[in-house]
């Protein structure tokens, strides 16, 4: 009698268990590599992958406060009249003793608060 892979369903003889062996060891170096390729990629990508404005100069990470807008729902974040996106969301600025104007657009409504971003600011709008 035959044996096959697919035991009873004779699809063809079955493959040694010493060809599994090393189809199995294959497949699991090709993984490895693949893991290892994908890795590396990333790794590179993201050194590297950071956008720059280049409106705005370097600044130092240590130097930034963040601002963290939460309201209800997904409203309109702006600061100092420009667009930043949809709330919640976490704005980085460089650390001043100037005020800046956050606007929340909520239901129709302009909703603003001034901060001085010296520290670490938690926004919430209702």
């Amino acid at each position: 009698m035959e044996r096959t892979i697919a035991r009873g369903l004779g699809y063809g003889p079955e493959v040694p268990p010493k060809n599994l062996l090393k189809i199995y060891g294959l497949m699991f170096v090709i993984a490895v590599i693949a893991v290892v390729i994908v890795t590396i990629v990333v790794m590179a990508t993201g050194a590297s992958g950071g956008t720059t404005d280049p409106t705005h100069p370097q600044v130092d990470r240590s130097s930034l406060v963040r601002i963290q807008v939460r309201a209800p729902k997904r409203a309109t974040v702006v600061m100092n009249n420009r667009p930043k996106g949809q709330a919640p969301i976490m704005l980085l600025v460089p650390r001043s003793d100037t005020p800046i104007d956050i606007s929340v657009t909520l239901g129709g409504r302009v909703l603003t608060k001034q901060v001085t971003p010296h520290e670490d600011v938690i926004l919430d709008f209702p």
